[in-house]
């Protein structure tokens, strides 16, 4: 080794430029990943902190909500999510919905695995329309939810029963909620009013209740997630 560094140190003669300019480098790498370093951990602080303002914002609604229609439904059934809008980058993929917050008191229902996009189901539905959208499922799940249904039959479903969904989404979704209420989540910075995000809360079937498949579409129901919807807008825009 001391050989073979002698004959490099005859072959590359020391040049006090070249290593002047090693340092520097070096040093401006360190600096930099220490820069790096500091901005993803202020990126996850504000994620975490918005992460907990909006899942305050979805426990007081659901509260409300809870206590709008008569009797009053059970607060730890209800579930709400929040989801935001991502662009794709390829043109000839569609922008999806990609969930920000899950909040609900139980463990059950477990989280839907579908791809939201523009007019799939209630949530796609609300995206595409850019209104609130109430869908009482109940129907649906009575006819299909027990069944095994096939991909033969499902592709005989009509398109309106589908609602966008494929079959393998079809059958992890149905049967597990009762009614879903999606609202847009509109940026107030925008003149245009473009929607950046969905407001979703359901009520699963399991739910024991006079009104149930209707208990979200109230005046009262729909004027409380709205209200949430536009604080969680105002949020979105200003974090």
């Amino acid at each position: 080794m001391a050989v073979k560094s002698a004959v490099l140190a005859k072959v590359l003669p020391s040049d006090p430029l070249l290593e002047s300019w090693t340092l520097i480098v070096g040093a401006t790498l360190v600096l930099l990943d220490s820069i790096v370093t500091i901005i993803n951990g202020q990126r996850l602080k504000h994620s975490a902190k918005l992460d907990a303002d909006v899942r305050r914002l979805l426990v007081g609604m659901l509260v409300a909500l809870s206590e709008t229609s008569t009797p009053s439904v059970d607060l730890t059934q209800l579930g709400a999510s929040v989801f935001l809008v991502r662009h794709s980058r390829l043109p000839w993929r569609a922008d999806k919905l990609v969930r920000l917050v899950r909040f609900r008191l139980r463990d059950t229902p477990q989280p839907s695995d579908v791809e939201w996009v523009k007019g799939k189901g209630c949530i796609g539905k609300a995206w595409e329309d850019k209104k609130i959208t109430h869908h009482e499922i109940r129907p649906i799940a009575a006819k299909y939810g027990s069944a095994d249904l096939s991909e033969a039959s499902f592709a005989r479903v009509s398109g309106r029963t589908q609602r966008g969904f494929t079959h393998a989404e079809f059958r992890n979704i149905i049967g597990k909620y009762a009614e879903v209420l999606a609202v847009p989540i509109q940026s107030d910075d925008d003149a245009t009013a473009k929607v950046i995000g969905i407001l979703s809360i359901d009520v699963p079937m399991t739910v024991s209740h006079p009104a149930l498949g209707n208990i979200l579409a109230s005046a009262s129901a729909e004027t409380v997630a709205a209200t949430c919807a536009s604080t969680i807008g105002h949020q979105l825009s200003n974090a």
